[in-house]
């Protein structure tokens, strides 16, 4: 842009310029002729030198002329001679009077040339005339230019503005995109996965051991039962496992139970056995808790709507 606007600037000085200088040399080749009154004057000068040479020969020519006239002579023709002489002397007395006239007003026009010699003046002035309008053209141009070249500046500042507010909102993005590319795989997306495989990779040996021991807990007891099984049953153990009975019978009568047996009811329920499910409800309503009562009751209408939509099936 710089390069622009200098080669703009060089090219409006320079083409002004050269034609103010042709314009000029032609003006100067057509002043060269000797046209100055000072010239003029000069070549004046000579007829008037020549009417002062003169002016003694006249004097002395009138001096010789009454000389004559006073001198006596013989003959009649001598004396027309004399006055046919004097004639011609005042023709040219005359003469060069006029000659002097004509010179006076010469030298008067030319000491006024600008009235009196149009023919020098006007092509002066036309040419002094352009190079006023050229220069007032440049002047112009130049302004014209130079009010350009200021408004692409301002219009460039303006640019380079919304284009540093534009980098400026484009940096933090880059450098978050480039900490996004900065970071692995493994921890932008599955990072679960590796978490997870981790604590399985942790975990797997005790879960082999735990699995190992369920395993020998689970043969020990096979084992024993096998055991139990091959010897005879004996009085003691028959009234220990009648006592274990009532006593489970016994806790299941009270009202510690009742959850218990809100939980086989609901399973019941599920497994579409809805007469065993009913019996546990019986049971439940007897009691005198209200929590479990209204639990139960909640239970039996459920049991109800159900009974009824497999009957309506």
């Amino acid at each position: 842009m710089v390069m622009n606007r200098t080669l703009l600037f060089v090219f409006t000085s320079l083409f002004p310029l050269s034609i103010s200088t042709s314009v000029i040399a032609q003006s100067s080749n057509f002043l060269a002729t000797p046209t100055s009154p000072q010239a003029f004057h000069s070549v004046d000068s000579e007829p008037a030198s020549n009417n002062q040479s003169s002016s003694p020969s006249t004097s002395t020519n009138d001096d010789q002329a009454p000389a004559s006239e006073g001198s006596p002579t013989s003959d009649g023709a001598s004396s027309s001679t004399d006055d046919e002489e004097q004639m011609a002397r005042i023709q040219e007395i005359e003469q060069k009077a006029k000659r002097a006239q004509q010179t006076s007003a010469q030298s008067a026009t030319f000491s006024s040339p600008t009235a009196a010699s149009p023919v020098t003046a006007t092509p002066t002035q036309s040419l002094q005339a352009q190079i006023v309008r050229l220069g007032q053209m440049t002047t112009s141009s130049q302004q014209q230019m130079s009010d350009r070249i200021t408004a692409m500046s301002k219009q460039n500042q303006l640019l380079e503005q919304k284009i540093n507010d534009v980098i400026k909102v484009i940096q933090p993005m880059q450098k978050v995109v480039m900490q996004m590319d900065a970071k692995p795989a493994t921890q932008s997306v599955p990072q679960p996965v590796s978490v997870t495989s981790d604590q399985t990779a942790r975990w797997f040996p005790w879960l082999v051991l735990l699995s190992v021991l369920v395993l020998l807990l689970v043969v020990a007891n096979l084992y024993t039962l096998r055991l139990v099984r091959r010897q005879p049953s004996t009085p003691s153990s028959l009234t220990s496992s009648q006592d274990e009975l009532e006593e489970e019978y016994n806790f299941m009568a009270t009202e510690e139970a009742i959850p218990a047996k809100l939980d086989l009811v609901r399973a019941y329920i599920e497994m579409n056995d809805y007469q065993q499910a009913r019996e546990v409800l019986t049971e439940i309503l007897a009691c005198k808790n209200p929590e479990f009562i209204a639990q139960a009751e909640v239970l039996l209408t459920s049991l109800s709507s159900l009974e009824k939509e497999k009957s309506d099936d």
